[in-house]
Formats: C-alpha cells, sequence, structure tokens
C-alpha cells in the first residue's frame, strides 16, 4: 500500500507576570493553535490460491508453516489483481484561548492565607471529511476475464511487481517456506485511474475516490469559566498542624455541530429519507422510501440521499473543590479531598450527522445470511446535544 500525507501545526502564545504590589500578583496568557492533516491512501490487493498449508505447533517451540508446492506462489502468472482501494481525509483545527490569574497574599498567620481567582476562555473549531474507504474490484475471483500479474505492461510505467521474502515472522526466529508476489510501490503511486485503465477490463473508467459535501463535519465549542480559591492553615488544631483549601469553579459551555445524515443509493436499497434518487411515498408497511443507484451527474452528492444535521448543547455547571491536610507528624499526613470536575464530550462524540442503512432481505444479490430479521437498520453517528 502507498500512504501519503502531511500533518502542520502552528502556535503562537504570549504571556506575562505582574507584581502590583507586594501581596497581590496577576498573570496572565493568550495562546493561538492552527492544525492541518491530510490523508491519501492506496492500496491494491493481488490474490492466489493455495491448495492448502497447516500450521503446526508443539506447545513450546515456534510455530511450523508448511505449504506444498510452496514455488507456485513466486510464479506471478498465477497471481490476478484483484482489487485496489483508496482512501482521503483531511482535517482542520483551532483554538483561541486565554487565562487572567491573580493571587492575593491575606496573611502568614491567620487562618486565611491566600486567595487565588481567574477567569478562562477558549474557542476550538475543528472541521473534518473523510472520503472514507473505496474498494472496487479489478478482476476479482468471481469476475470473468481474469488479468494476471505477468501480463505485459505499458512501455514507461514502473515494474508492477517484486518477489517478497518475509525476514520478520516471529522475529525472524521462525522462517516462512515461501516468497510471494506483491505489486511494487512504484506501480500503485501510480494511482487508482491507472491501476483500473492497465490492469481492469477495457473500458474501465473507475476514477480515485472524491470528496462529496455530506462527508463534511464541523463543530465548534466555546468556553468560558472563572474560579475562586481560598487556602488556609493552622498550626495547632487537635495538637496537629492543618492546612488545606476550598474552592469554586463556574464553567460555561457551548458545542455545536453541523453534518449530515445520508444513506447511499444502491440498487434495491431502503432509506429512512427521502431524496432526488428516491420515491416520494414511503412503503406504508416499512415506512421507507425505495431508493435506485445511478451515476448522478451534476449532482454535487452523486446520488447520497442526504439532509443537513445541526445540533448543540449549551450549560453552565458549578463545581465545588475541599481538601483538607492534617500533620500528626512529620513523617504522617492525614488527608481528605472531594471536587466535582467535568468532562466535555471530545469532537468525534460531538460530530452531527451519520450514515443510515436498511439491509432490503430478499432483494437482488443479497445474501439472506447477511440479514438480522429482528434488526435490518444499522448506522452510525455522533451526538451534538451529548451532555457532559
Amino acid at each position: 500500500g502507498y500512504r501519503k500525507g502531511g500533518n502542520r501545526t502552528s502556535d503562537l502564545t504570549e504571556g506575562f507576570q505582574w507584581d502590583a504590589t507586594d501581596r497581590l500578583f496577576v498573570t496572565g496568557a493568550f495562546q493561538y493553535t492552527h492544525s492541518t492533516s491530510n490523508t491519501n491512501n492506496n492500496d491494491v490487493f493481488p490474490e492466489t490460491s493455495v491448495p492448502s498449508f497447516s500450521i503446526t505447533t508443539n506447545g513450546n517451540g515456534l510455530p511450523v508453516v508448511t505449504v506444498p508446492n510452496a514455488a507456485s506462489l513466486t510464479d506471478p502468472s498465477l497471481y490476478i489483481w484483484e482489487a485496489a482501494m483508496d482512501h482521503i481525509a483531511r482535517h482542520s483545527g483551532s483554538q483561541i484561548a486565554g487565562n487572567l490569574d491573580a493571587k492575593f497574599d491575606v496573611s502568614d498567620t491567620g487562618f486565611i492565607r491566600t486567595v487565588k481567582f481567574g477567569v478562562r476562555y477558549a474557542n476550538m473549531t475543528e472541521k473534518d471529511q473523510d472520503a472514507g474507504y473505496s474498494w472496487n474490484g479489478i478482476t476479482p475471483p468471481w469476475a470473468s476475464p481474469l488479468h494476471y500479474m505477468d501480463q505485459p505492461q505499458n512501455n514507461g510505467r514502473p515494474s508492477q511487481y517484486y518477489l517478497e521474502t518475509f525476514t520478520d515472522f516471529f522475529r525472524g526466529k521462525a522462517t516462512l517456506p515461501f516468497q510471494q508476489i506483491e505489486p511494487t510501490l512504484a506501480m500503485v503511486e501510480e494511482g487508482t485511474s491507472f491501476i483500473h485503465q492497465q490492469y481492469g477490463d477495457p473500458g474501465d473508467t473507475t476514477g480515485p475516490i472524491q470528496y462529496y459535501p455530506y462527508e463534511a463535519v464541523a463543530s465548534n465549542t466555546k468556553t468560558k469559566d472563572a474560579y475562586l480559591m481560598a487556602e488556609f492553615a493552622a498550626n495547632s488544631v487537635f495538637g496537629m498542624v492543618m492546612n488545606g483549601n476550598i474552592g469554586l469553579r463556574v464553567v460555561n459551555n457551548e458545542n455545536t455541530s453541523t453534518g449530515s445524515s445520508f444513506q447511499y443509493p444502491w440498487t434495491n436499497a431502503k432509506a429512512t429519507i427521502s431524496g432526488p434518487y428516491c420515491g416520494a411515498t414511503p412503503d406504508p408497511i416499512t415506512h421507507l422510501y425505495n431508493c435506485s443507484s445511478s451515476t448522478n451527474a451534476g449532482d454535487p452528492n452523486n446520488g447520497v440521499v442526504a439532509t443537513t444535521s445541526t445540533g448543540g448543547r449549551h450549560y453552565t455547571k458549578v463545581l465545588p473543590s475541599f481538601n483538607i491536610q492534617f500533620l500528626p507528624t512529620d513523617s504522617i499526613h492525614l488527608r481528605f479531598a472531594a471536587s466535582q470536575t467535568l468532562s466535555n464530550p471530545s469532537f468525534t462524540q460531538l460530530a452531527a450527522g451519520g450514515n443510515v442503512s436498511f439491509q432490503n432481505c430478499g432483494g437482488a444479490g443479497v445474501f439472506e445470511a447477511d440479514c438480522t430479521a429482528n434488526s435490518p437498520y444499522t448506522g452510525y453517528g455522533g451526538a451534538p446535544d451529548l451532555k457532559p
């Protein structure tokens, strides 16, 4: 397989410290971060047939792999170009964040020693688009005619295969009794169009995977919070040194996400939502729309039935905390702590939209064994209104 991608992160941070008096200290910081990531993968799957093989283990030693007529696995005329699969994804994210904190030293000997207070702000945005994995047969074993790996290649094109020897099976301590044919990296790098045009059936115009609007998800989280904490201490409480702190934090989060709920319009598929390639009236029993498969020229979603999905949640939480420690001796510390914390859902969990599918049992090309009578629906997606 071929993997190409890149990640880039830019970060700008600035901070300050101000000693306002001999008891009041103020600090602050600002940060801007922007990050991008791109992925471009391509895999090619050769296939050959081995009449039989065996793996022998004796419980203590390394496994022994036996393949009758292992030499046949080095013969490219026995390998077919089964399929190719490409994948693309792109992501970008940015964050603007700032904080302002103050500390006031109340007393060196009194019960309340220090008071701290501050505010925080963060605005985080993420945009994701994942085109998924596009598996397309070149000459799979159920098709005809089959195209074998030893067929002539176009002039000027890279060598299409090489002989691979696996030397790291069980870290090289167990030797495999064979080599096998693999496509060269240079050939895989040529891309989906070249592979299908050269090794597929005449007229194979399969192209590279593309991005479609329904795959995009944009999410945002704005966080505002403020806190107040007091530190206390006493030299003798029940004959012991005591110290601790008590505090309160107020957090305000606003989550939003926009994406699409979609279903692919395969032949004999049924959708839970209507669309330009589905019937206008749902089935009176299943309440599903009958859809048809087609190449939908001019449709930005290529015939996929998609509806915009938007949601979010805005909430405020009050989070108290308390810590106290007693020191009977210098080596023994007795501590009690209680606090309430909060974890906001991740952008992956908040992502709006997702895929909805329905298995049309009994339809053309559908295996009954693949159908689940009690649950024909499948799907995935995020929940933008998810609670913390």
